[in-house]
């Protein structure tokens, strides 16, 4: 006799719940109900976890969160991570804890920062350890897949070449030509005093023998250091005069002293001086076909990481 009451009452004590989590949701919107927005290969990327990357500027519902852009965009990246990840696990590709150790030893050298000048400097950029070396891994992922990717090269046909210097007009210039590399050693993490000394070692190491190439990949601040700090083949009246004094004596193989500008130090080798027009012509379609081939490279890349890698998976964006 006492079925229905009983059931009228969980009913009411079901609705006045309900009606205080919503209350409760509407005066504390920090209270998140988590929620799967993506998944790779079946498995879930949270929201929270997309708000943990985004930090204090995040949205508090999936509503507000499909038109975030920065959502979206860090959204996207750790979809493309989980893509990669999964990727690397079908081809049996892995980073041991030596790869990210070396690599965070060669930035910290590179940069001249002790182990607490280091964790000092990912505290600035709001980072811990953990997360930088999560970053790392991620990237050392991405290059071994890259290299897996690329590892029968690119081909460059000689009409491509003669189509490319045709349309270039670098290399044009009168005067004599040169090929020289560099290593830059900037001041934006350093300071002025802290990238002269590093400059002047780096000088002394090349000067002992050291590979100058080698040194750039580990040291230079340059856009060219992963080319072993090479600028390819340049006509002496492109150069500014701070650049010519310092290699106007210097011979085929010769290091210059480090020389100042208003972004850091800066050492150049003379790799060739080019005085026949025969070496200059053959000296320029090398370049040519080197800078051809990291151009199908990059593209070939880029294609891969963003569209042909996502055909081998399942990938389920929810907003």
């Amino acid at each position: 006799m006492f079925k229905k009451p009983i059931y009228i009452s969980i009913l009411a004590v079901n609705l006045v719940s309900i009606s205080a989590v919503n209350l409760l949701a509407e005066q504390r919107p920090e209270i998140l109900i988590d929620r799967v927005v993506a998944s790779v290969d079946g498995k879930p990327i949270m929201f929270r976890e997309v708000l943990a990357r985004l930090g204090a500027a995040s949205p508090h519902d999936a509503q507000a969160a499909a038109q975030d852009p920065n959502f979206n965009k860090t959204l996207d990246q750790i979809i493309l991570e989980r893509v990669i990840t999964e990727e690397a696990r079908n081809r049996r590709v892995d980073v041991s804890d030596d790869e990210i150790s070396r690599y965070m030893k060669e930035v910290a050298a590179r940069n001249n920062l002790s182990d607490e000048g280091f964790e000092k400097a990912l505290q600035q950029e709001k980072l811990t350890i953990q997360q930088y070396k999560e970053q790392i891994k991620f990237e050392i992922l991405r290059s071994k897949l890259a290299s897996s990717l690329l590892q029968g090269g690119v081909a460059v046909s000689d009409s491509e070449i003669d189509e490319y210097l045709k349309a270039k007009s670098e290399l044009d210039s009168s005067g004599h030509k040169v090929r020289i590399s560099r290593i830059m050693v900037g001041e934006d993490k350093r300071s002025e005093e802290d990238a002269r000394k590093l400059a002047i070692k780096l000088r002394e190491e090349a000067e002992d023998g050291a590979d100058f190439a080698k040194l750039a990949r580990e040291n230079s601040d340059g856009p060219e250091a992963a080319e072993g700090g090479s600028l390819g083949v340049m006509a002496e009246s492109d150069l500014s005069p701070e650049i010519v004094r310092a290699i106007k004596d210097l011979d085929d193989g010769e290091v210059s002293e480090p020389i100042h500008s208003g972004d850091g130090y800066h050492i150049f080798k003379v790799e060739e001086r080019l005085e026949s027009e025969e070496k200059e012509q053959q000296a320029e379609r090398e370049e040519a076909k080197k800078t051809l081939q990291q151009q199908k490279v990059q593209a070939k890349a880029q294609d891969y990481f963003t569209a042909e890698l996502f055909k081998l998976h399942s990938v389920d964006r929810k907003i």
